[in-house]
């Protein structure tokens, strides 16, 4: 059996068509619904000044569903304003874990870090939250490298007491 050239570009036009519209088919079918995605807004970038309550609006208003705040905000301020406008807290941002590293050469500097992290934790738990992302160790000029397997997961565990 010889392929014309006119049946081969048919037969690929088929095939083509066919494979560009096969997804479309198959979700149709499937009853898959689109996923329900939400936008939340990193408190420090909100760029509208005024209180809680008055940037809490301001990011509802402008069609965002929740905020991340920072940790060692005033905790009533912030759950009264989210209760009032609506939005979720998406997560906490650790505020001290640039500065006051885990990893950090000097033991006072580490506790601090870890006094912020204890507290970004109690801040999630607050706004009922399962978890807290954030950056235990940050390598540096002064960070990581000094301290590597020398503690580090001690100092992890800690955060977690």
């Amino acid at each position: 059996m010889t392929t014309t050239r006119r049946s081969f570009i048919r037969n690929a036009a088929i095939i083509t068509a066919g494979a560009a519209l096969a997804p479309h088919l198959l979700a149709a079918q499937s009853g898959s619904k689109k996923r329900a995605l939400k936008k939340a807004m990193m408190w420090d970038t909100i760029g509208y000044k005024g209180t809680v309550m008055e940037k809490c609006r301001a990011v509802k208003a402008a069609g965002f569903d929740g905020i991340e705040p920072s940790s060692h905000m005033n905790q009533d301020e912030v759950v009264k304003a989210m209760d009032e406008t609506g939005l979720k807290a998406a997560s906490v941002c650790c505020s001290t874990h640039w500065k006051q590293t885990l990893s950090h050469p000097e033991e006072a500097v580490r506790e601090q870090g870890l006094e912020g992290v204890k507290q970004a934790i109690r801040d999630a738990k607050r706004r009922v939250l399962s978890g807290m992302l954030g950056p235990l160790h940050r390598a540096g000029p002064q960070g990581d490298s000094a301290l590597r397997g020398n503690g580090r997961e001690d100092r992890d565990r800690k955060c977690l007491e």
